[in-house]
């Protein structure tokens, strides 16, 4: 009777440390939002300028008005204190075809945050977990609700008066996230571009 309590007790741990472990969040990825956006984007029919602040992208990164103008963001230093890196795969001219992928800065003042709180150990590990979690969970929904909303407002504003096809396009533009990644589609086939997006992230997540 002893042994099954001691058993049971054991279960209950281990379950526990399980909980605890998956609540931690998402595996982090090694993908590219440069990979991503080139596997996503190559089975399209129209041809895609890429801009991109990936250090390995043959691309030029955003003019600075891009990040307040097209993407609502109050400056370019407020846009970076959300996202890491990025990649658009934008056509040229007034047309809602585009593909952007944002990775999540999960940076934060980690030392402040230690100095600031009472607590010791493992309690002070959890917390700093806890609070990283949090930042990036904020961040990841200014980047869906704020930058990648204000870009499809654009093609909206664009294509309104002007191409009633791109226009239907526009509105059901898809914007989701994936681990520390969001990312924001106009194309014809927004969920085969997704499944694309989700499975290349995962294959490279450790």
């Amino acid at each position: 009777m002893r042994n099954r309590i001691v058993n049971i007790a054991l279960c209950l741990v281990l379950a526990a440390l399980c909980l605890s472990s998956c609540a931690s969040g998402a595996k982090e990825s090694r993908a590219s939002t440069l990979e991503l956006v080139e596997k996503a984007s190559e089975n399209l029919i129209c041809e895609f300028e890429i801009v991109s602040n990936e250090p390995d992208a043959d691309a030029e990164p955003f003019d600075a008005i891009y990040y307040t103008h097209y993407y609502g963001a109050e400056n370019a230093e407020e846009f970076f204190e959300n996202v890491a890196t990025y990649t658009i795969a934008k056509q040229t001219g007034v047309s809602a075809n585009e593909i952007g992928v944002f990775k999540i800065n999960t940076e934060f003042d980690e030392e402040a945050f230690r100095a600031s709180n009472g607590l010791t150990g493992d309690a002070l590990d959890r917390a700093v977990d806890t609070q990283r979690e949090s930042i990036v969970e904020s961040r990841i929904e200014r980047v869906k609700n704020v930058y990648c909303r204000a870009r499809i407002q654009i093609f909206l504003n664009q294509t309104e008066n002007y191409d009633r096809e791109e226009y239907a396009k526009a509105q059901n533009a898809l914007v989701s996230s994936h681990g520390n990644y969001v990312y924001y589609i106009l194309a014809t086939d927004n969920a085969a571009i997704e499944k694309i997006i989700v499975a290349q992230i995962d294959a490279k997540s450790v």
